[in-house]
């Protein structure tokens, strides 16, 4: 991998919420095949991008639960369409923007 893609991988161990892993592999795969940006602010965007798209609502204007519809990869129960704001600003996006320095 050495697209967007691979900045996902290995996946964190643990998460927000219950919809949390379905988002980052919804997110690794929109990504994939995507040219590793060359700078922080593209990095960024493409993250913040990559959210709404997703999620239907941009990470700044997040409540701390964000329902969301996935139209596939749902596992059953409602908590699985639950995913954590502050988990994506506190941690997962982090962690991808310390991958994405590593390789710079």
């Amino acid at each position: 991998m050495t697209g967007m893609e691979a900045l996902f991988a290995p996946p964190p161990g643990h998460w927000g919420l219950r919809g949390d892993p379905l988002l980052w592999d919804a997110l690794r795969r929109l990504f994939d095949g995507m040219a590793m940006p060359d700078d922080l602010d593209a990095l960024n965007r493409a993250l913040d991008t990559g959210f709404a798209e997703l999620t239907g609502t941009a990470l700044a204007d997040a409540p701390d639960t964000l329902p969301v519809s996935w139209a596939k990869g749902t596992q059953g129960g409602m908590s699985n369409g639950i995913v954590s704001p502050p988990f994506w600003r506190d941690v997962g996006f982090p962690m991808i923007r310390d991958r994405w320095a590593v390789r710079q």
